[in-house]
């Protein structure tokens, strides 16, 4: 009688943990996201008018928004620190610029 398979199958623990909490999030948080970038385009036209903006200096809205993209992925390229601590570091410093502006 061979035995094996069955007491290897019912040493595996079953686990009844689910994902839908951290789906729910991640969901939430994309629609977040986008509904973000969609107020980019409401709030151009809104700029233009109430600081008397050019087309282009308007358009840096959009430029900055985006290019904090292409800024951001260069963290991954940070061999010395590591993308986490690479982020978590600009966030300090952020965050230090907001409560000291006089040490920036």
């Amino acid at each position: 009688m061979n035995t094996t398979g069955a007491a290897a199958a019912s040493t595996q623990p079953v686990s009844n943990q689910t994902y839908r909490g951290p789906f729910a999030i991640m969901t939430i948080l994309f629609f977040m996201w986008g509904f973000i970038t969609v107020w980019n385009d409401i709030l151009i036209p809104n700029f233009k008018a109430a600081f008397t903006l050019t087309n282009f200096e308007a358009m840096l809205v959009q430029f900055a928004f985006f290019g904090a993209y292409g800024i951001g992925s260069l963290v991954y390229y940070m061999p010395k620190w590591g993308p986490m601590r690479a982020m978590i570091g600009g966030s300090e410093k952020d965050l230090q610029r907001i409560i000291w502006p006089e040490l920036s």
